[in-house]
């Protein structure tokens, strides 16, 4: 995986924070041992496979101030609901479609925090994420996002993330 940070251009004025924020964790298996959420170790997790997390935040579509806090927020908090979300799944042999039920789960847990827990935001933000584990890539993309899909090997573009 060829990802080691995401920049935008953002407001002129260095004081303002930004509308879009990024998280890339290339190891979440250590995060969650730091954190102690255990996964399961079969299926898609079979023999400790390797997970990174890369996501984007864009508070763009909560206008003004909340924005950013609404981008923030969920960037600080996502990797958290996800691993509670694995950490739930069923020990014998979670599949596929166990796995992006938890992926959509950790969005709906974190819209209900983020809306309830921060009354200035009246909206959500939008996200893109891809969740890797193992050689299989689990995608996401709510609000206005969108992302997309490239073979760096041969340069060839892959179809556009919709959800």
């Amino acid at each position: 995986v060829l990802v080691d940070a995401v920049t935008l251009g953002g407001a002129g004025d260095a004081k303002q924070k930004p509308f879009v924020r990024h998280v890339i964790v290339k190891d979440l298996n250590k995060i969650g041992t730091r954190l102690k959420f255990e996964h399961p170790r079969t299926g898609v997790f079979n023999n400790k496979a390797p997970m990174g997390l890369y996501a984007l935040f864009d508070g763009q579509s909560c206008a003004g101030d909340p924005g950013p806090l609404a981008a923030e927020f969920c960037a600080r908090n996502f990797h958290l609901k996800l691993l509670k979300r694995l950490a739930e799944l069923p020990a014998d042999s979670p599949d596929e479609a166990a796995v992006q039920a938890a992926l959509v789960g950790a969005f709906e847990d974190l819209d209900q925090e983020l809306l309830s827990n921060q009354p200035e935001v009246n909206d959500g933000c939008g996200a893109a994420v891809a969740l890797l584990i193992g050689d299989v890539i689990f995608t996401a993309v709510v609000g206005l996002c969108s992302a997309t899909l490239c073979d760096a090997s041969n340069r060839t573009r892959m179809a556009p993330l919709r959800c």
